[in-house]
């Protein structure tokens, strides 16, 4: 007889059943949930009677919420009973068939015609009857006929009798659940640990009970977790996740350290967080169940901590006690001698008598130990071996009565003499690490309980000698033997950031004495300043022998230095960086009299007023400011050259420009955020007036320039004044109008504000300056301000001829410089200076418009990078003149921010430079082009060409046609 549908589905059924720990067969849900699908459960009933327009409502309700029941009926032979459930159980509409499970035979009778298949189904239900442990299910009490899914384990017949391990209150034993889908290993398996409670009366386990699931709602990674609790068979039992490491007491028998705690800075780390755990303990408070507890473990010792991975977990709480602050003290039994508090007996007594203990007995259990934790940090499982036989001693509770041998931590209540002798014998800690570690261990050892740390004071110093011994390997590097002669100093950069974490590192441990440092007090804090810390400590090693300031290396040092920093409160990281600065200085003046301060040779860039205020916070670029105004203020003092030196008191802003006509301050203006402005943008220009000895007023221009780390060596200084000085004696009023530029009228230093400020005439517009109003702009803002080249409302016509104009007139002007081979290097629609450098770290809006080939400090290869070259000035060009001819700031066209420059190009070409044959022609499209695409450095072979040959490209392909589309 050929198999049915539903014969086949009862073998596969069969096929999934497995063998729990006590003999009996079970079938997981979830298996079954992977077997009956919709379509297999319609297959089935399909070669039954159920008629055909039923058999789909009637499989979708097997989907929903009976499972169990169609697999029982099918393994009875009598799947197409499962419509007689829903006629005759006027209640499943409550929950669904499986709800009702296990059916009594009483109401199976009322189901089945026939005895011997109601029995039948009373027997297979029970293989789908298997409880789940989902998070968050309250305390179940399961009936005895019910089946756990406990596999039952391989059993070894070689293998010896091993005994059961447990402790005072119970048995524990793991246990393997069964694979989440069928047919994977059983390695894929998870394992449980099962604590099944002795009997002793209700109150035990109702108590052991409720403190488990109040430390559940703690989630701390190095509490246990109870993943379920159930009543069977009138024992109590409690399911955790594995520990796969065993427990401290195997782990400190190990002669060879696991992986995970090969170093002691992660067993430091990981004793910080049992002791987090701990003061969790100490101060519960739930806000959900609004209650405040104080927690003590008290069976605090080896065992009772678990290692799984690189934690330690606080586990087995038979004897912790959750409790109000008016009930803490409490009587605990059976506890562990050897870790136990000198208070919890009276040893005065002839048969000692058990005392009220609290914290201060976790304190020191705890630093017991951690004095057993040393003793393998220093010498492995053969010195904790020793350590333990130090502390032997021989204890006589009564005159008739036999000797006891003892190996506590203290003697009978009082000081233990081995302990002392031990650490008085073992050699002096090596490290500062190890000295606060066992200042640390005699302070929780002490003998009365008032005078022992509390939990939250051991945390802290205990995080501080984490974070110190993750130190350690920056510290052993910046204390190595000075630099030997002939060896390249080091950069001022490196020494800066250097004084910053050894300040830092000085406040970590100032807070073992004292309650500071916020970021103490958190275990995210406190994980996110480790981090920090070993970040730095991968950086110092090659920032040592870093040569330049604008290293993307200094930059991450800095950055993390930050970190550090940003975790203190306001006080103490300006004092930070107050003594930092006050201890580099001397440093900084041999480096600089030495030429080793990186970064001279280049003007500084403009800063935004904005960040001028975060400048002191930024050490590196403090210390060097300090010594560039110096040298500024001696080269002003010091110059025979014919550039004009102003006072300062003889400049002053233009009236019209100081406050607009709604009242507003034109400088606040400046400052004030606006969501439609270009990124990064700067103003460094401003309009004045120049009062001469004799009275007069001239009309100026001011440009600021910021005296930055570039004027800190004093040669680079003297060499990059003098520089400037020449450029501004051959600015006369003819080269300044050949070459677009505004001629000179003087320089003065404003110490105030930092800056040297340049003085440049008034361009004769033919217009008053009363009723011009002037007002420095830069193209980047005239785009924004006037998106549209007509505003009728202000009066504003920006006319074709005008753009073309001024197009031809900005590639004329940079051709001219060219001609001189001076290459401008920051071409672009906003303020700010030549950069006459290869820094690349400057604003997102000005990196745009460098070309994508050039690298600039970011190079790889500094040796192999070609530098700077004449087509990238050509680029820039390009882009302020695509800029000119959509009237659309670059910024409106692609995301400069987040948009990698050859992705910026290849935007601009496919999708905006075909718009400009349309608003402004042809030629000035195919122009544009040409500075964009690379056409300028293509000779006939293809190869980059050299400097002439680019230039002689840019006049043919781009100046020439917007010549003649000027002249036209």
């Amino acid at each position: 007889m050929p198999s049915t549908r539903a014969s086949i589905l009862a073998q596969e059924i069969k096929d999934r059943q497995k063998t729990n720990i006590d003999g009996h067969q079970f079938v997981p849900f979830e298996w079954l949930v992977d077997l009956l699908t919709l379509d297999v459960i319609e297959e089935v009933l399909s070669e039954g009677k159920i008629e055909l327009y039923e058999r789909r409502p009637i499989a979708k309700a097997v989907v929903e919420s009976e499972r169990k029941t169609f697999a029982t009926l099918v393994l009875v032979g009598e799947p197409d009973r499962i419509y007689d459930f829903k006629r005759t159980d006027p209640g499943v509409d409550e929950g669904g068939p499986d709800n009702k499970l296990p059916l009594t035979m009483t109401h199976l009778s009322h189901v089945f015609d026939r005895q011997e298949v109601g029995d039948a189904f009373f027997e297979k239900q029970f293989l789908f009857l298997v409880p789940t442990f989902p998070q968050g299910v309250p305390h179940r009490v399961i009936p005895d006929e019910i089946r756990l899914p406990s596999l039952k384990p391989n059993v070894d017949p070689n293998a010896k009798g091993a005994k059961t391990p447990g402790g005072h209150f119970g048995v524990v034993s793991k246990e393997k659940l069964p694979p989440p889908k069928y047919g994977q290993s059983d390695e894929d398996c998870m394992t449980l640990v099962r604590k099944m409670l002795k009997a002793k009366g209700g109150d035990g386990y109702k108590g052991e009970l409720r403190c488990l699931h109040l430390l559940n709602e703690i989630r701390h990674p190095c509490i246990l977790e109870l993943c379920g609790s159930y009543t069977q068979q009138q024992t109590h039992n409690f399911l955790f996740t594995e520990a796969t490491g065993g427990d401290l007491y195997d782990l400190l028998r190990k002669n060879e350290r696991p992986p995970e705690f090969r170093t002691n800075e992660a067993m430091y780390l990981a004793i910080c967080g049992l002791v987090s755990a701990l003061e969790q303990l100490h101060y519960y408070t739930n806000d959900d169940l609004k209650i405040e507890l104080l927690g003590c473990h008290h069976d605090l010792k080896p065992r009772n901590i678990l290692v799984d991975g690189g934690r330690f977990i606080l586990a087995d709480f038979g004897l912790t006690i959750m409790t109000t602050v008016q009930d803490l003290q409490q009587l605990a039994e059976d506890r562990d001698l050897y870790f136990d508090a000198p208070e919890r007996l009276d040893y005065t007594l002839p048969q000692p008598v058990k005392k009220e203990i609290g914290p201060p007995s976790v304190i020191w259990s705890l630093g017991a130990i951690l004095a057993v934790i040393f003793a393998y940090m220093r010498g492995g499982p053969n010195e904790v071996e020793n350590f333990r036989n130090k502390r032997t001693f021989f204890y006589k509770p009564q005159e008739d009565g036999g000797m006891i041998i003892l190996k506590s931590f203290h003697d009978r209540g009082k000081p233990n003499d081995g302990v002392e002798e031990w650490f008085a014998t073992k050699d002096k800690p090596s490290t500062v690490v190890e000295e606060d570690l066992v200042a640390l261990i005699w302070d929780m050892l002490k003998i009365e309980p008032a005078k022992r740390p509390g939990i939250r004071a051991v945390l802290r110093r205990l995080r501080c000698i984490a974070l110190k011994e993750a130190a350690k390997p920056i510290m052993d590097h910046l204390l190595e033997a000075p630099i030997e002669p002939g060896k390249p100093r080091e950069p001022l950069e490196y020494a800066v950031e250097r004084q910053v974490f050894l300040e830092w590192l000085t406040m970590v441990s100032d807070a073992s004495r004292l309650d500071k440092l916020e970021f103490l007090h958190t275990d995210e804090m406190f994980d996110q300043v480790h981090r920090t810390v070993s970040a730095i400590r991968s950086e110092f090693q090659p920032l040592s022998q870093a040569a330049r300031d604008d290293s993307p290396l200094f930059a991450r040092l800095r950055r993390l230095n930050d970190q550090l920093l940003a975790c203190l409160d306001e006080a103490d990281e300006y004092s930070a960086r107050t003594r930092a600065e006050l201890k580099v200085m001397p440093r900084a003046r041999e480096i600089a009299k030495e030429g080793g301060v990186s970064g001279a040779g280049r003007p500084p860039a403009a800063v935004p007023e904005s960040e001028r205020e975060m400048e002191p916070y930024r050490l590196n670029e403090k210390v060097k400011l300090l010594l560039s105004v110096e040298n500024v203020m001696h080269l002003m003092t010091e110059s025979k050259s014919s550039v004009r030196k102003l006072d300062a008191s003889s400049i002053s802003r233009f009236k019209d420009e100081k406050r607009e006509d709604n009242g507003i301050n034109e400088e606040e203006k400046e400052e004030k955020e606006d969501d439609d402005m270009d990124p990064g943008e700067v103003h460094a220009f401003w309009t004045g007036t120049l009062v001469d000895d004799n009275g007069s007023s001239t009309p100026v221009i001011v440009e600021d320039l910021d005296i930055g780390p570039a004027f800190s060596e004093t040669t680079t200084s003297e060499k990059l004044f003098e520089g400037l000085e020449q450029v501004l004696v051959g600015l006369t009023p003819e080269l300044a109008t050949r070459f677009q530029v505004l001629s000179c009228a003087g320089i003065y230093h404003d110490i105030k504000r930092r800056r040297i400020r340049l003085t440049y005439h008034y361009p004769n517009t033919g217009i008053p300056l009363a009723v011009a109003r002037p007002r420095v702009r830069d193209l980047a803002q005239v785009l924004r301000e006037h998106a549209d080249p007509f505003d009728y409302e202000q009066r504003i016509i920006v006319s074709l001829d005008d753009r073309l104009q001024l197009a031809h007139d900005l590639a004329t002007a940079v051709f001219e410089f060219h001609k001189m081979n001076w290459w401008h290097k920051n071409i672009s629609s906003r303020l700010g200076d030549a950069d006459y450098s290869n820094k690349m770290h400057s604003e997102a809006a000005c990196f745009a418009y460098w070309h994508p080939d050039y690298a600039g400090a970011d190079a790889a290869d500094m040796q192999t990078a070609s530098g700077y070259l004449a087509e990238y000035d050509y680029y820039g060009l390009g882009l302020v003149l695509l800029e000119i001819g959509i009237w659309c700031p670059l910024w409106r066209m692609v995301n400069i921010n987040t948009t990698e420059r050859g992705e910026i190009r290849a935007q601009l070409r496919s999708l905006w430079v075909p718009l400009l044959a349309s608003a402004v022609g042809n030629k000035y499209a195919q122009a544009v082009d040409a500075c964009l695409s690379g056409k300028l450095s293509e000779c006939q072979s293809g190869k980059v060409t050299d400097k002439e040959k680019v230039d002689l490209a840019f006049e043919q392909l781009v100046l020439r046609p917007l010549g003649t589309l000027v002249g036209s």
